[in-house]
């Protein structure tokens, strides 16, 4: 079974939101959503500008990728991580397929 988890890229200096998925190793999907440091505790705090949105926002996308993984079912356990990734980015996010 995968999980699925929020985290915080802090690499030169990104700041950005990715999901940490666990299936058969890790990978990550990374957003759009950006969050300083000190305004990060597994969601943005309230010193974060448009801190309601950010967190509705990862709210909804981990709700899409958890029920993917449902509609999956059985394919889940025959997929490699880069098919699930690639599966997970064309299906929920839109991008494009390279």
């Amino acid at each position: 079974m995968a999980t699925v988890n929020v985290y915080l890229d802090k690499r030169r200096n990104l700041n950005v939101v990715r999901y940490r998925i666990n299936h058969r190793g890790i990978f990550y999907i990374t957003t759009s959503i950006k969050c300083a440091p000190e305004n990060w505790n597994e969601k943005c705090l309230k010193g974060e500008p448009n801190f309601r949105i950010k967190n509705e926002t990862i709210i909804y996308e981990l709700g899409l990728i958890q029920k993917e993984f449902l509609s999956l079912n059985d394919k889940l356990f025959s997929m490699s991580n880069e098919e699930l990734k690639e599966h997970i980015e064309v299906t929920l996010f839109n991008k494009v397929k390279t």
